[in-house]
C-alpha cells in the first residue's frame, strides 16, 4: 500500500512563491475596495434639483412667451414662373402626350394662344390657353398641366388619374 503523507507533506509540493501571494493579496484588496466605493457612490448620489433662486428670469410661474419663428431663407417655395415658360411646358407636354389628348398627329408645332386669363385649379392660379381647338390650364409654378372637357379640368400630367377637378 501506498503512504498517506501528512499535512507538510501534502503542502510541501504545492508551494507558490511569496511574491505570487502578495500580488494576488493586493489586487484582491483592490478589487474589494472598489466594489465598496461603487456602493458608497450609488447610495450616496442625489440627483440635482433646479431652484428658482438658479435662474431669477424664470420667477413667476406664467407660460413660456416664444418669438414667431421667421425663415430668413430667401426661396422656400417655387417660384412662379412666365407665361412664355407656361407655354413652352404646355408645347411639351402636348408633344409628348398628344395620342392620350386623342389628337391624329402632333399639335406643339400649331399655335399656342394665351387666353389673359387666370384661372384657380386646385387651389392653384393657372394661365388658359387655347390650341388646337381645346382649352389647357397650366399651373403658375409649373406643377400641372389640365385639359377642360366638358367643363371640368382633366390632370394632363398626371396620367388620367381623375384626381383634380374644377
Amino acid at each position: 500500500p501506498a503512504p498517506i503523507p501528512t499535512q507538510e507533506e501534502a503542502f510541501a509540493g504545492v508551494q507558490q512563491s511569496k511574491g505570487k501571494k502578495i500580488f494576488k493579496l493586493i489586487i484582491l484588496i483592490l478589487l474589494i475596495w472598489l466594489v465598496i466605493y461603487f456602493l458608497v457612490m450609488w447610495f450616496s448620489y442625489v440627483a440635482p434639483i433646479k431652484d428658482a433662486e438658479e435662474n431669477p428670469e424664470d420667477s413667476t410661474s406664467t407660460a413660456q412667451e416664444y418669438e414667431r419663428y421667421v425663415n430668413e431663407h430667401e426661396i422656400t417655395t417655387t417660384k412662379n414662373y412666365s407665361v412664355s415658360e407656361a407655354k413652352a411646358l404646355l408645347k411639351q407636354v402636348l408633344h409628348d402626350n398628344w395620342r392620350t389628348l386623342s389628337y391624329s398627329s402632333d399639335p406643339s408645332s400649331a399655335a399656342i394662344n394665351y387666353t389673359s386669363n387666370i384661372v384657380t385649379v386646385n387651389n392653384a392660379d393657372c394661365y388658359e390657353f387655347k390650341a388646337s381647338g381645346k382649352t389647357y390650364a397650366v399651373a403658375i409654378n409649373l406643377s400641372a398641366v389640365y385639359v377642360v372637357e366638358n367643363g371640368e379640368y382633366t390632370p394632363v400630367t398626371f396620367h388620367g388619374t381623375s384626381l383634380i377637378t374644377k
